[in-house]
């Protein structure tokens, strides 16, 4: 569920980014057309009356009012967006961390449970057979108490096979590791 969320999260991202950059688009182009008008405005006033030049300055400080509106808008949409990605970046680091957590409970148990099987298996091992219980060992869980021998590899989850399940006869003199193990070491 973690990872779900994480990805629904990264993936809006780039949306809630584009949006705030048209948002500031269209405010830049208001911007350029108040900025336009402006320009007019002080291009016509040599041939104007006294009173038409107030009007237009009245009409200036209008539209400088409106620029100040737009830009606060830009800015208002910036920092909008900055918030949400610091907001994104701090729930980001939350995920890895509680990632981690989670990574490092799950090998803390693994190995926890590796080492409490090696100790069983050893101590249950002390005959000179070399037969473990039935119910611990081999992919075949069956009730034989054949001679077995011991997958070297540690990352093996079963550990223990009975010759007979895995095609010996002998156990073989130099270390010996089973085939799913072989499998996942190439």
């Amino acid at each position: 569920m973690l990872f779900k969320e994480s990805l629904e999260t990264l993936v809006e991202t780039p949306l809630r980014i584009q949006k705030s950059l048209k948002e500031s688009e269209m405010h830049q182009y208001q911007g350029e057309k108040e900025l336009q008008s402006i320009e007019e405005i002080l291009n016509s006033h040599k041939s104007m009356t006294d009173s038409e030049k107030i009007k237009i300055s009245d009409d200036i400080i209008h539209s400088l009012l409106h620029l100040q509106s737009i830009d606060s808008k830009i800015y208002g949409s910036f920092s909008t967006l900055n918030n949400f990605l610091k907001d994104q970046i701090k729930i980001v680091h939350q995920d890895l961390k509680q990632f981690d957590e989670q990574i490092s409970k799950s090998i803390l148990t693994l190995k926890t449970d590796d080492i409490k099987r090696k100790e069983f298996l050893k101590s249950n091992n002390e005959n000179e057979t070399g037969v473990l219980p039935p119910d611990s060992v081999c992919f075949c869980r069956g009730t034989s108490n054949d001679p077995i021998i011991q997958c070297q590899s540690e990352i093996c989850n079963i550990g223990w096979y009975h010759l007979k399940c895995i095609g010996m006869k002998n156990r073989p003199n130099e270390k010996w590791i089973c085939r799913m193990c072989e499998r996942s070491l190439q």
